[in-house]
C-alpha cells in the first residue's frame, strides 16, 4: 500500500512585491513557508500553522 503525504506552501508577498523565503533548518536551502499537513487538519489550517511556525 502506498502512503502520500501531503505538503503545503504558501507564497507571501510585501508591497515592494518582493516573495517571503524561509532558510532550512536541515540544508543551507532556501524555500517558501511551508510543510506537512497533519491528520484531521484542512490544507488551509496546516498553511496558516506552518507559515506562523
Amino acid at each position: 500500500m502506498t502512503k502520500f503525504t501531503i505538503g503545503v506552501f504558501a507564497v507571501i508577498f510585501n508591497k515592494k512585491k518582493e516573495i517571503l523565503l524561509c532558510h532550512r533548518r536541515d540544508y543551507d536551502l532556501w524555500n517558501l513557508p511551508g510543510g506537512g499537513v497533519e491528520k484531521g487538519e484542512s490544507p488551509w489550517q496546516a498553511v496558516a500553522r506552518e507559515t506562523k511556525e
